[in-house]
């Protein structure tokens, strides 16, 4: 499939959307995103609606693609207005489009085959920050699949010549709170509260050496339904899950969309969050928030846990021939003065400048979308930090981020 781009920008116009979306699913092959589709029904037909929130977050294109398959006909009719949803997929597909041609067949047929797995985030990652250099004018070259060593892609153009690292950090560091064996916990309690009529918030602990058992599933309910009836608040699942909640019988008040949503958001740092609704009698809906956490670790081992992360990805995939680039996500934080403010980022970088190949680090925060009437806006807040010991400051002297 050969692709040319006309010039490197980002924008997407309304007519422009069925063509990239179509490029999209051209980059990730029909018959490669049918069967992935066809898994995921086969998964969701075996799990409830925790499970389904997780799956849209991890591979949000499988669901995307397909609302966009029904709302369009398979491509053939056109939108007065495309959705958010719709109009994120094709700018998607614009990158795609975009880097497409400076892959190899090899490379290509990695990102096509991992994009459509949970590892859909990391790999995005890896491509919205190659597309930041590709939008200023840098070549792209990316090293062949099954190599050991080596970083995510090399830059080079301007007399410029460095290497780009990438990694992603989930909502909470540990991704033990935000899995699929927990949103089915989730599902198990949503389930004993809907059949008895409860609304609320619940709060999940998942210790050390929780595992999802259907065998434990029967006790489980029993528990929950046993809570319920004597009014208690704070109890446990077993060894491994503490439950507190506060629930209260139908009917609740009833809430809008903007409510579930504010639900959504009232996450504290390291919690998943799952909000499940059904419709109340009259209007509106009642909702039950499942906020997951693991116990809380100290700023310490937070700090400790993340440097050890970041020095291997480093020290492995960053050789001392060349200038590195560290380019690092945190979907679990929203504002960048939480870099700029905190002791223990300091401390990280102070100790990864240890290491002089490492040239600049960038910390960027979750995805904030913007939209109006005429334009949306995908954009990822971020702070540059720079080597002071670096063996090539040459490569701090420009702008990394558009």
């Amino acid at each position: 499939m050969r692709i040319r781009v006309s010039s490197r920008n980002n924008a997407v116009y309304p007519a422009d959307v069925p063509r990239y979306v179509r490029l999209l699913k051209g980059f990730l092959g029909h018959q490669a995103l049918a069967n992935s589709q066809r898994r995921l029904d086969d998964e969701l037909s075996h799990h409830g609606l925790c499970y389904r929130h997780l799956a849209m977050e991890r591979r949000p294109w499988l669901f995307a693609v397909r609302e966009y398959d029904a709302a369009t006909l398979g491509g053939l009719r056109t939108l007065r207005q495309y959705p958010i949803d719709f109009q994120l997929l094709a700018g998607d597909g614009l990158l795609l489009s975009s880097l497409h041609g400076l892959m190899s067949p090899a490379v290509r047929a990695k990102y096509a085959r991992d994009l459509l797995l949970d590892t859909h985030l990391d790999y995005m990652h890896e491509l919205r920050t190659a597309w930041q250099y590709y939008l200023r004018g840098f070549h792209l070259i990316w090293p062949e699949p099954g190599q050991i060593r080596g970083p995510e892609f090399r830059v080079s153009g301007g007399g410029q010549d460095f290497d780009v690292e990438c990694r992603h950090f989930g909502t909470d560091f540990s991704q033990v709170a935000k899995s699929p064996a927990v949103t089915s916990l989730c599902d198990v309690v949503y389930e004993v509260l809907a059949a008895q009529n409860r609304w609320g918030e619940v709060n999940l602990e998942i210790r050390d050496g929780y595992v999802f058992d259907s065998s434990q599933v029967k006790g489980w309910r029993r528990t929950l339904r046993e809570a319920i009836e004597a009014g208690t608040a704070d109890f446990e699942l077993g060894p491994t899950v503490g439950v507190r909640w506060q629930i209260q019988p139908s009917p609740s008040p009833e809430l809008t969309a903007k409510d579930v949503a504010a639900l959504r958001r009232g996450t504290e740092p390291g919690q998943f969050t799952c909000v499940c609704t059904k419709q109340r009698n009259g209007s509106g809906v009642e909702a039950v928030a499942m906020r997951c956490s693991t116990p809380r670790r100290t700023g310490f081992d937070l700090r400790d846990h993340l440097y050890s992360t970041l020095k291997a990805k480093v020290k492995l995939q960053l050789g001392s021939d060349r200038a590195g680039v560290l380019v690092v996500k945190f979907s679990g934080i929203s504002d960048r003065t939480v870099f700029e403010e905190s002791e223990g980022m300091r401390s990280v970088l102070g100790r990864l400048f240890q290491q002089p190949q490492l040239s600049t680090v960038i910390f960027r925060c979750a995805d904030v979308i913007e939209s109006s009437d005429h334009l949306t806006v995908s954009s990822g807040p971020a702070v540059v930090y720079h080597n002071p010991h670096a063996s090539y400051p040459a490569v701090q002297q420009f702008r990394h981020l558009s």
